[in-house]
């Protein structure tokens, strides 16, 4: 995959780490790198993030696209053994309960 257009935004993502690569970066890759990155996202399963520029408070039509790192798994808590374990039984033995009075 690392001659693909895909392959070469992939690198080109991280590469650039925590920096982010800038949509027009990418279009001199491919003009079509939106498409590129859905196919990144949905078939091969990274996380790429985007994020808008603004300079002060006006918005500009350049974004950032970041590749997120997969977070380690945590580790399960191992259960511990129960050194009693309930019988089994064909029907259930609870106790019957008594209806409740509603007048009286």
């Amino acid at each position: 995959m690392s001659d693909t257009q895909a392959g070469r935004i992939l690198k080109l993502l991280q590469v650039a780490g925590d920096y982010g690569v800038a949509n027009h970066k990418l279009a001199e890759i491919s003009l079509q790198y939106n498409a590129r990155i859905f196919d990144l996202r949905h078939r091969h399963g990274h996380d790429i993030r985007k994020r808008r520029v603004y300079y002060g408070t006006r918005p500009s039509e350049t974004f950032m696209y970041y590749l997120v790192k997969p977070k380690a798994p945590k580790p399960r808590p191992v259960a511990e053994a129960t050194t009693k374990r309930p019988e089994p039984t064909l029907f259930r033995m609870d106790p019957v309960r008594q209806p409740q009075r509603m007048f009286g």
